[in-house]
């Protein structure tokens, strides 16, 4: 289960103040749902929202034309992301723009913004040119805008504490001198958008077993479960959903191999975090739910976990020697998953009684 003792506490003391962070968080696979999830998740009383809903996957019908979006998601993890119903659950969003269309901010003023909103417990979320920050992957490289949050602040060494992958591809916390920071911010955009994240607390979240049995069925069956919740969210678009991407997912494994693209890493990554986030549901239902832990279906699923863990090593293989081989292997440790998850859900199902 979610572990409460990976929050990093809130830091405030006279010279510098750091917010609290859930970290690492679950999911990264995709930068900005993981920035909006490490802020959701220092609240305990979403765990249990975590726990009922990030059982779906959706594998996207439109993969070869749509190459900014991830051809697989974790459902419901695109709503959280900054400007897709984040404010709907635990957190209120507060989209800015410095360069004057809504507030107008000077360079030489931006850091006293920066601590300020830091001081009043807002998490700024903001797209940045990254290869102006250093310690990050992307430092010194080309300009490249990408996201980034900044939670704290030490005024005495005059730096930010932020989070961005580091050199080492690693999704990590970062120290950054302030005049990086705004370089980063005004350099290179004509406008410069930040999000002021507000956490809600005291929000109070009931885990609903009625809904995660719901939630349960229509991954085992294919079925498009954000069409029937559009009056809250986005219906999400055209995809295939839960156990049925498991066939598209090999036909996009075949179709990068013939045409001799890269493929692509992203949702390879998102299988593998998804098997972590069924791991996190289940074991919640064992410690709360008397499911019978003899039957070892969270073991099965840590197991699920390490082929998934071997299909990205696999990917990663591929894309530095392409080779065959290495195609054969992806689709068949695929079809490995599939029926052994199917099996595992088949037996779920029987303990909570839903066969």
């Amino acid at each position: 289960m979610l572990d409460v003792a990976y929050i990093q506490k809130e830091l405030q003391e006279e010279d510098k103040t750091e917010l609290p962070l859930y970290f690492p968080p679950p999911i990264y696979y995709s930068l900005n749902t993981a920035l909006n999830l490490s802020i959701l998740l220092t609240m305990p009383e979403s765990y249990k929202w975590f726990y009922n809903c990030m059982i779906q996957l959706a594998f996207n019908k439109n993969w070869k034309e749509d190459k900014k979006n991830h051809p697989l998601d974790i459902y419901p993890a695109n709503m959280i992301r900054i400007g897709r119903h984040g404010e709907m659950l635990f957190i209120h969003e507060h989209i800015i723009d410095i360069d004057g269309t809504v507030i107008k901010i000077e360079r030489e003023q931006f850091m006293n913004h920066i601590i300020s909103w830091i001081n009043n417990g807002l998490y700024i979320l903001s797209y940045v040119d990254v290869s102006k920050l250093p310690g990050t992957k992307s430092y010194g490289y080309s300009e490249l805008i990408h996201d980034i949050l900044v939670f704290g602040y030490d005024k005495g060494k005059k730096t930010v504490k932020m989070v961005d992958f580091d050199k080492e591809d690693r999704l990590s916390i970062l120290e950054v001198p302030y005049l990086a920071l705004e370089e980063s911010v005004y350099l290179p955009l004509k406008h410069s958008p930040l999000t002021l994240i507000n956490p809600r607390r005291q929000v109070v979240y009931d885990y609903d077993l009625d809904l995660f049995k719901e939630l349960f069925l229509d991954y085992l069956n294919g079925r498009n479960t954000a069409k029937r919740y559009s009056h809250i969210i986005n219906s999400y678009g055209d995809y295939w959903w839960g156990a049925k991407i498991y066939e598209p997912f090999r036909e996009f494994v075949r179709y990068s191999n013939e045409e001799s693209k890269e493929l692509d890493y992203r949702p390879f990554h998102a299988l593998y975090e998804h098997k972590k986030c069924m791991l996190y549901s289940v074991e919640y239902l064992e410690s709360n739910y008397f499911i019978d832990k003899n039957m070892r279906i969270s073991g099965q699923i840590k197991e699920l976990i390490s082929k998934t863990d071997s299909l990205r090593m696999r990917a990663l293989k591929y894309n530095i020697c392409k080779s065959k081989e290495d195609i054969r292997r992806i689709n068949n440790l695929l079809v490995t998953v599939e029926l052994k998850e199917v099996e595992i859900l088949q037996n779920l199902l029987v303990v909570m009684g839903l066969n």
